[in-house]
This record gives structure tokens, sequence and C-alpha cells, in this order.
């Protein structure tokens, strides 16, 4: 008798349970982290019949934290990173999962009652699940607007376009570039950080008038920092 779960027709989600159930296994500590991260969150916005999904998007971090330590294991090897069919699979994965967290971390921000005012500039250092909540939207919006809607974050098309600025690069030296013509679309640079094995974004950050890279590895610790001591 055939074997539904083995046969050729099947091959590709064979594969993907798979891939999914070794990201687990390999980061069992982070998995359990981030279903503790989501229960929280979906506590603190009172859906806590969502709760229960968290290992859903848990899957797609840990699957590339998993080819990020790969990456960094490769690069060691061979001098560069893997490039080809997997480092696409990376990027593709690395802007779907931001793009959901960004929502997720939106959808509770709409649920937050706190008494700091949206305009504190202490955000960060609140002892407040909120004002920490609001703070990691922050970081995660810089991306997700470029991304998304291909212009710089908080740009309006009445301002003027941002002029020649200093992109910081921790590779080499500091570089002079126009980031916006303040026309067209925007798409950030995409980057490697070989220190994490991640796919990170050069952008510009209106905030300070200045480039910045940010990495989808820093920003998923930044995420799971949201519940830890």
């Amino acid at each position: 008798m055939p074997n539904i779960y083995t046969d050729k027709p099947f091959m590709m989600g064979n594969a993907l349970e798979k891939l999914g159930s070794d990201a687990r296994r390999l980061q069992a500590p982070l998995y359990e982290r981030w279903v503790e991260t989501y229960a929280t969150l979906s506590e603190f916005r009172q859906d806590e019949s969502r709760a229960f999904s968290g290992h859903l998007d848990a899957n797609i971090d840990l699957i590339l934290r998993t080819l990020e330590d790969e990456q960094l294991e490769f690069q060691a090897k061979a001098g560069a990173h893997r490039d080809g069919g997997a480092l696409f699979l990376q990027v593709s994965l690395s802007q779907g999962w931001l793009l959901a967290t960004y929502e997720l971390l939106r959808t509770t921000c709409d649920h937050i009652h706190c008494v700091h005012p949206k305009e504190d500039k202490d955000l960060a250092i609140v002892s407040c699940l909120g004002c920490r909540v609001r703070t990691v939207k922050k970081h995660f919006s810089l991306v997700r607007i470029s991304l998304a809607k291909f212009e710089p974050e908080g740009f309006q098309k009445r301002d003027s376009p941002p002029s020649h600025i200093k992109i910081e690069d921790h590779e080499s030296e500091t570089q002079v570039a126009q980031i916006y013509p303040g026309h067209g679309r925007y798409h950030p640079e995409l980057v490697f950080e070989n220190n994490s094995g991640s796919i990170g974004w050069k952008l510009f950050d209106k905030k300070s008038g200045l480039g910045r890279t940010i990495s989808r590895r820093w920003l998923s610790d930044l995420f799971l920092s949201l519940t830890s001591d």
C-alpha cells in the first residue's frame, strides 16, 4: 500500500514539514521564547484565542536563524556567503517574516492602554510592555515602510527630498550618497551581515537624517527581548 506521506507527489510538502521540524529541534530554546512572546502579546491585546498560532510565525524565524547560522559556517569555510537559490529564498523569507511580524506589533500597538504618551522620548527605558512594543515597532517600521511602500519611512510628498547624507558602513569607510531623489520608487540597499549571516537593509532614517543598516537577526532579537527579564 502506498504511503501518502512519502510518495513523490508530496515531496515538497514533506520537505517543508521536515524543514520546520529540524528548525524547531535545532532552535528549541528560541522556539519556546517565541511562543511565550506571542502569547504575552496576545494576552496584552486581550486576544488569548490567538496565542496558539504563535508557533506558525515562529517557524519562519527559526528556519531563518538556522539558515543564517549555516551562512556563517559556509562563509568561514568558503570565504564568502552562499549564493544562488538558498540566498534568494533567504531574502524572500526575511522580507516576508519582517512584514508579518510588523503587523503583529502594529495590531498590538492599536490596543495599548498605558499612561505614557506616544511622544515620550524615553520609551526604550520605560519599564512598560506597551512602551517597549512601541519602541520595537519603530525599528521594524523603518524597514517595513521601505519594503511595502517603496519610499523612506516618514517621508511626505510635500517634504523636500533628502540631499546627500553620510551612510555609516562598519565594513568600509563612511560613504556619501543621495538616499532618495524625492520621486520614483525608493528601494533600500540589500546587504549581507557578515557577523550574523543575516540579510540586512541599508536605508534612510529621517529622524537622524543619516543612513542606517538594520539586519533581520537584530530585529528578531529585539522582538524576543520584549519578554526577557
